[in-house]
């Protein structure tokens, strides 16, 4: 397609002009639409050409037997300026494709994610920080959310913490085994992570699925600063007899 092949040699008068000419602005060709080409090429004048010719960025294109949209393209790669644009034309911050890639090997396990996770997931934090202003959910778009942002969180400070429990509904949501955010930070003697977490009121009693607690948790690894702290928050004293997680 015309609008395309000047999309790829980065010919801004010529998709002027042909978008001038009514073509189609969210044709879908073997390589995408045209917007999804800009963003892959990091042509960023003519995706601002583009989305001012009404270029929906929620278009799902089929990128080598992937499916995926500009928007992911563009969180997963970390163009902040380029995401920035593609939010302000209304992209779908919570866009899910689970539903089209499960036929996919877990190999490509990235191809299921949102927007966000994308980001996340590459560890773009500028991007990451963006979306969550922007109302990403953070419970959907990946096959097991709270495991990934568990380790997105354990090697950054309050202020991230911060930012995703206000994004969350729910301060003891739990992941596929029942595990907690506190009792994930309890295991890895993250002591601000879970003071944080204790003080806006999260539940420190939560059992497993395998029947574990924070408190044993962090008693069989001695982190005697952790289980200081849950025992100054009224924690329950029971003892648990697993040790599941080691």
């Amino acid at each position: 397609m015309a609008l395309h092949l000047a999309v790829q040699y980065n010919h801004e008068p010529v998709v002027k002009l042909l978008l001038a000419g009514a073509a189609n602005v969210d044709a879908i060709s073997d390589v995408g639409t045209a917007l999804y080409l800009a963003v892959k090429n990091h042509r960023d004048e003519i995706l601002q050409i583009l989305l001012a010719g009404g270029a929906d960025a929620n278009v799902i294109v089929n990128d080598g037997g992937v499916y995926h949209t500009a928007f992911c393209m563009a969180s997963g790669k970390g163009h902040h300026r380029i995401v920035l644009a593609l939010v302000e034309a209304s992209a779908n911050n919570n866009q899910e494709l689970d539903g089209l890639n499960d036929s996919l090997s877990t190999v490509n396990v990235l191809h299921t994610m949102t927007a966000f996770y994308y980001a996340l997931y590459e560890g773009h934090d500028v991007i990451v920080e963006l979306l969550l202003s922007r109302g990403a959910n953070i419970h959907i778009g990946y096959p097991k959310p709270w495991e990934l942002m568990f380790l997105f969180l354990q090697d950054r400070g309050a202020y991230w913490m911060d930012l995703v429990l206000a994004a969350s509904a729910d301060i003891d949501a739990v992941d596929a085994q029942g595990r907690t955010l506190l009792f994930k930070m309890a295991t890895r003697g993250q002591i601000e992570h879970v003071r944080n977490l204790a003080e806006r009121g999260a539940n420190l009693d939560l059992i497993t699925d395998t029947g574990d607690f924070a408190l044993g948790a962090a008693t069989i690894r001695g982190k005697i600063d952790i289980v200081e702290l849950l025992l100054d928050h009224d924690v329950d004293t029971k003892c648990i007899e697993r040790e599941a997680w080691l």
